[in-house]
């Protein structure tokens, strides 16, 4: 992993981009201070800011936020228009500006580019990218983790049990906060739901007098059933591309495939890091698709589709493999106002004979591309760190997620923990018709606000247990004795490759190959063209270099292990 350096540092701009920004000569971090400049220097009284920032906590402020991604059109800004973003007001004094961005990381690399002062707080840089390196290493945002030491030591027992551990750079400092993630002992959480692998157009399959599809030969033959009967169905079977060339689930987990997180995964035993393509499961797992291909089951159209969303929107989906509840929620959504009988509903896992280990995973993860930082240009410091301290509370998580307590939800208790049930009308709207929701009450809208999850709060609890909810209970009982808690395959998926090294350009090629063989193997028109084109495959991944990236991952995540395991760690 790249250490930091102890001074602080420029940004090296390149001659391109100096010219078309007509930068002048000197080198800026943070905006308008100057290299070497602390806020306080920059700042024309020391004292008075110092004063602002210890006692800001009781005064309104607003704090500029940039997303590190474009707005929304579906779910628009509107701080201040509904119940939840006015009470987070309320309770913070925190008003919240959007700065949008570009999905690319374009405008903030420009930004920082052209020295413009950054606002206050700065959302969706993933840790594992040049650009989040360039940000720590230029000096352009706090150590959360020194902040916390200053105005707030308490909050350090807020973050969740690894958090520090796992995401701390080389210093031993936490630079951000994420989102969407496990505290380390979370995963034995009752609460916490398996995912769904499986969703069906429910109305099609009943009018086939919903066979049974528990094994992947059932799964053919039903699929065959529905393109006789509906012919006019452009997808029997939909897998996005995206979830393709990572790992065909959840066909790769009917077969007893290994769960990856992005196509490859850490052997901590053998110290070893393999590719699921590259063994015999997923050998069978191309060959399968295959076979549904030759049938006209799967419609290559699908291998590159933008937005997958539209054929579920408009129903044009048979069978859709790994699935996301809001991504059915939303199609049923659109579905109802097509034909109210329309609807997408989990169904059971697909299982090979003879497969005894079937699984379905829940990651340890505490890295993603939903990040919280605070820059070293915020007009106020130690109140961007008490909202965020205040996001990640159970009353701040509770607020966001969930709405006002009596109003949008109560609290309800079982034998497996506590849990929301929503106002009726919510928690209608929760699975038919979510982007009405969020934009009616303000509930869930983790885009806009909530952009600190703790997944404690979202998918262990919300679509978990909520008892009106038939997606959520549906999923759960099909699923739930299935759930794998996985924390090793954490490792691989946090490691950083600096652009333009030997491993990043062996990546870039290697996905290219896979992206290549993957639909060839799928689309090929014989046994003898598959086997011929498999074994180029492999081929093609030795050419460019796929054991020398094999094994410095190996390497860093070695590395990552020890680290972790000295601070008292130890991953399952």
């Amino acid at each position: 992993m790249k250490l930091r350096p102890t001074s602080k540092s420029c940004l090296i701009l390149s001659a391109a981009v100096l010219l078309l920004l007509g930068s002048a000569t000197g080198c800026q971090t943070g905006g308008s201070r100057q290299s070497g400049e602390s806020p306080s220097e920059a700042s024309a009284d020391p004292a008075a800011t110092q004063t602002q920032q210890e006692g800001s906590a009781k005064s309104p402020v607003t704090l500029t936020t940039f997303f590190n991604v474009a707005e929304n059109s579906s779910i628009p800004w509107n701080w201040g228009k509904d119940p939840v973003s006015k009470e987070i007001t309320k309770r913070t004094g925190v008003t919240i500006e959007p700065v949008f961005g570009d999905n690319d990381s374009q405008k903030l690399k420009l930004m920082l580019a052209s020295g413009e002062k950054l606002p206050d707080i700065l959302v969706y840089v993933n840790p594992t990218t040049q650009l989040y390196k360039d940000l720590v290493d230029g000096d352009y945002v706090y150590a959360l983790s020194d902040l916390i030491e200053k105005y707030d030591p308490g909050m350090k027992d807020m973050l969740m049990k690894g958090e520090l551990e796992f995401n701390q750079e080389d210093d031993g400092k936490l630079y951000y906060l994420v989102s969407n993630i496990f505290g380390y002992d979370e995963l034995k959480d009752p609460r916490l739901s398996a995912t769904g692998q499986w969703a069906i157009r429910e109305d099609l399959h009943k009018s086939l007098g919903s066979p049974s599809m528990k094994t992947p030969e059932e799964l053919m033959q039903v699929l065959e059933q529905a393109k006789a009967k509906f012919p006019d169905m452009k997808y029997p079977l939909f897998l996005p591309e995206l979830f393709l060339y990572s790992n065909p689930w959840p066909i790769y987990q009917s077969f007893g495939g290994h769960s990856t997180i992005d196509g490859k995964y850490y052997d901590e035993k053998n110290k070893t890091v393999g590719y699921w393509y590259e063994d015999e499961i997923g050998k069978k797992s191309l060959k399968y698709l295959n076979q549904l291909y030759a049938k006209g089951l799967i419609n290559p159209e699908a291998f590159t589709l933008k937005d997958w969303s539209l054929p579920l929107n408009t129903g044009d989906v048979f069978l859709l493999g790994i699935w996301n509840y809001f991504a059915i929620s939303g199609a049923n959504g659109s579905l109802q106002k097509i034909d109210p009988e329309m609807s997408y509903t989990p169904v059971e896992p697909v299982i090979a004979n003879g497969v005894d280990n079937y699984e379905v995973p829940i990651w340890y993860s505490t890295k993603s591309g939903r990040t919280a930082m605070i820059t070293k240009d915020a007009k106020d410091p130690a109140k961007a760190l008490e909202y965020l301290k205040f996001m990640i509370s159970d009353e701040g998580q509770k607020l966001a997620l969930y709405g006002l307590e009596g109003v949008t939800y109560n609290m309800e208790k079982d034998e497996s923990g506590e849990y929301p049930v929503f106002a009726d009308e919510v928690g209608k709207l929760f699975s038919t018709d979510f982007t009405k929701m969020v934009n009616t009450y303000g509930v869930y809208n983790y885009f806009n606000y909530a952009w600190i999850i703790k997944n404690k709060y979202d998918n262990a609890v919300v679509y978990a247990n909520t008892k009106k909810d038939p997606l959520a209970q549906k999923t759960r009982n099909f699923y739930q004795k299935y759930k794998v808690g996985l924390k090793s395959e954490y490792l691989t998926n946090a490691i950083f490759i600096k652009p333009g090294s030997d491993e990043a350009n062996i990546e870039i090629k290697l996905s290219d190959v896979v992206k290549k063989y993957i639909f060839q193997t799928i689309t090929a028109k014989s046994d003898e063209q598959f086997e011929s084109l498999y074994a180029e495959f492999m081929g093609k991944t030795q050419e460019v270099g796929i054991d020398k990236l094999k094994a410095y991952y190996a390497t860093e995540a070695g590395k990552y292990a020890e680290r972790l395991a000295a601070n008292g760690v130890v991953l399952e």
